[in-house]
């Protein structure tokens, strides 16, 4: 109820004293305004907090006060540990020793230890195959000694042997002062986990009773599947212990790449303040024989490191040299300097920059040692991994919520709400226009959509978006992750969506289309006769038009002050006067406003499908503007720009996808039998056919200039 109370202070357009006045108080300036139009009119139907409270049951139920209860009270103090601790714990099974895996492990978490790893922390190591090993217990990291310390203890690692994920688990939780067999709640800690195998069947302690034993203690547990064959348990020990779930997928080259941003991009609670993200991730050939350019924006703290864990004492015989985009130069051809750090031990260079000599541009990493014929003939039999890290301005903050809810349903129905959150916190550090997108994976490999996080104008800090039904009615295991994409790159696990089973009447023409969840004014000149309102544009969910077609009408409606379009629930703007129509996400309302003498007035925005079935009336927008926060001052640009996916995030109904001529006459039919249709231009549909065309063409012409190159460099 709290909740409730808190959104109803915030509510929207609020013309009323707060809430929670009482209508008997002899003050008029104090009684409620049932005519407000707040979020605490709309939900409580009119009526103020205080008669909620006086009418809820828990109020009305009457108290014996000759109840004796019992006074007596168990405490437990439990201290925080001094300093903060973390188990690393690395799979090194047989199968880690193919597609360079096990080098990737090495480079991504000797990467953890050089730079995310908190000054300050203990950190222990554990490796496991069918048995756990300590490679190293709680050290405390104070000093790039113990660093080196730990990163030559997993440089030493090699590939070989079973899968017994429970029992290195166990292990770990030992280390943190737990007892699998009798788990408290008195230790805290963290465990990082990697794994790519799945736990094999001849293990001495079950998994599944580990993940039981561990959800009972306060640690947390953040796992890695490093391969489509890892345990998907994995997921299920995350989400018991609070911890997120990551999925990296071996098929590629950038393997390494990636996990080593998932493991830096963790950066649990038990980092503290620690900012560091990765900005940049590649493989290069081990001998560098071609110049490597990087894209880098960073404020402090940005590091270039080489790892070449394959080959470690090669590093020595490097001559690198790093070029900022003005010029400058950073040579760490002569071995360690004042910025550079080379360790033959480990297999890593490293080149931290002053930050008074941070630029934005394109830096620039070559290898003096390499001569031109050598770049040209010869063929590296390595490959080394170049990371460059930094503190970017305005990534996500220490205390940021990011959640599916729910995050377990029996069954997807078509009416069925499925949310991702990202509330920015602290409120007061949130700085920027971020921008954002969410990602569900099905078993955490087969992608089954992406869309677009959107930002609340009214709630500073907080994105949200709707899961497209159509895309997880099936049942199993959703991963979901929010990838940040500006003002830098980051990903951030938002949790699991589990679906117990599939409803086999599920159709997807009935799906609501996602609610809009703001309206701006983006311009009112009253000389031009303008009063264009616009909105985020809603994606068509009913699978009758082409993927990413936005849908073809949007209804807006109107409610005077004093007018009434309000139900028995409050108001309802569903019920409220129309009072225009079009196919754009955007309007000018100029004329309509001008007709109705220029009233004050609350306006809402409904989209329909190409099924005929309408949104959730928009959050309301007062005419005219009572602020310039109800402008819309951002470039459009920056709502949302998705990446290209190979997996459609959007497809035609099964039902009228094979007959091109039911999707059209579906479509057709609906627009002639709605007037308010007659005046649209193209059709989101042609629109995506002349677009389709467009990108078959370029695509053309880039494959023949590439063949031109390809014969000039030969020639």
């Amino acid at each position: 109820m709290a909740l409730y109370f808190s959104q109803f202070r915030w509510g929207l357009f609020s013309e009323a004293p707060p809430g929670d006045a009482d209508f008997k108080v002899s003050d008029p300036r104090h009684r409620h305004n049932k005519d407000a139009d707040n979020l605490l009119n709309m939900n409580c139907n009119q009526r103020s907090a205080a008669e909620v409270i006086r009418d809820h049951e828990d109020f009305l139920r009457p108290i014996n006060s000759a109840t004796k209860m019992n006074s007596n009270f168990n405490v437990r103090l439990v201290v925080e540990p001094e300093r903060r601790r973390v188990v690393i714990v690395m799979d090194i099974s047989g199968s880690m020793g193919s597609d360079n895996r096990i080098q990737s492990l090495i480079g991504a978490v000797n990467h953890y230890i050089a730079f995310t790893l908190e000054t300050g922390s203990e950190c222990a190591l554990i490796s496991f195959t069918g048995n756990p090993t300590v490679l190293q217990n709680f050290i405390l990291v104070d000093s790039p000694a113990v660093r080196r310390q730990l990163m030559q203890s997993v440089s030493n690692l090699t590939a070989g042997g079973g899968t017994c994920i429970s029992g290195a688990v166990q292990e770990a939780m030992k280390l943190l002062g737990e007892d699998p067999t009798s788990p408290t709640h008195r230790s805290s800690g963290q465990i990082l986990l990697v794994t790519e195998g799945e736990e094999n069947e001849d293990c001495s302690i079950s998994l599944d009773s580990t993940i039981d034993a561990i959800s009972k203690t306060s640690l947390r547990v953040n796992t890695i599947r490093f391969g489509e064959s890892a345990d998907m348990r994995m997921s299920l020990l995350a989400s018991v212990t609070n911890g997120s779930a990551q999925f990296i997928p071996v098929d590629s080259n950038l393997a390494a790449s990636k996990l080593l941003l998932q493991l830096t991009s963790l950066q649990s609670d038990l980092a503290g303040v620690n900012r560091t993200v990765v900005l940049d991730s590649r493989q290069v050939p081990s001998d560098l024989r071609y110049p490597v350019e990087f894209d880098v924006s960073a404020r402090s703290n940005l590091v270039f490191s080489l790892f070449l864990p394959s080959d470690p004492a090669k590093v020595g015989s490097l001559r690198l040299v790093l070029r900022s985009p003005s010029g400058r130069t950073f040579d760490c051809s002569g071995g360690s300097s004042a910025v550079c750090t080379v360790d033959a031990a480990v297999g890593s260079v490293t080149v931290q920059i002053p930050d008074a000599e941070v630029e934005s541009g394109k830096w620039t990493l070559a290898n003096l040692a390499v001569g031109l014929a050598r770049r040209i003939r010869r063929q590296a039999a390595s490959q080394a991994q170049i990371v460059v890290t930094g503190d970017p301005f305005g990534i996500f903050l220490t205390d940021t919520i990011v959640k599916v809810s729910p995050n377990n349903l029996r069954m997807v129905k078509y009416d069925t709400s499925i949310n991702v959150y990202v509330n920015l916190l602290p409120k007061s550090q949130v700085l920027n226009a971020y921008q954002m997108y969410a990602r569900v994976t099905l078993g955490g490999h087969t992608e089954v959509a992406r869309f677009c996080l959107l930002k609340l104008k009214h709630e500073k800090g907080h994105y949200i978006a709707r899961v497209p039904l159509y895309a997880v009615q099936k049942a199993g295991l959703y991963l979901v992750d929010v990838h940040l994409t500006y003002p830098s790159s980051m990903v951030v696990s938002a949790g699991s969506l589990t679906v117990q089973e599939e409803d086999p009447n599920f159709d997807r023409r009935r799906i609501m289309p996602e609610q809009i969840v703001e309206v701006y004014t983006k311009e009112f000149i009253r000389s031009s006769k303008i009063l264009e309102i616009l909105w985020y544009p809603v994606e068509d969910p009913s699978g009758l038009l082409p993927p990413k077609a936005e849908v073809p009408v949007y209804s807006i409606r109107y409610r005077e002050y004093g007018g009434n379009c309000s139900t028995a629930n409050g108001y309802d703007y569903s019920f409220c006067p129309e009072l225009a129509v079009t196919n754009q996400s955007s309007v000018n309302i100029y004329n309509q406003y001008m007709a109705l003498n220029e009233p004050l007035m609350w306006i809402s925005v409904i989209a329909i499908s190409a099924a005929n079935v309408s949104s959730l009336p928009s959050y309301r927008f007062s005419i005219p503007p009572t602020s310039y926060n109800d402008y819309f001052a951002e470039d459009k640009k920056l709502w949302c720009e998705l990446p290209k996916s190979k997996t459609p995030n959007n497809s035609l109904d099964p039902t009228v996808a094979n007959d091109p001529n039911k999707a059209k006459s579906t479509v057709d039919s609906m627009t002639k039998s709605s007037p308010r249709n007659s005046t649209q231009a193209k059709s989101s549909a042609q629109l995506n056919v002349d677009l389709a065309w467009l990108s078959a063409g370029t695509v053309c012409c880039l494959a023949v200039l590439t063949v031109s190159a390809q014969q000039w460099l030969i020639q």
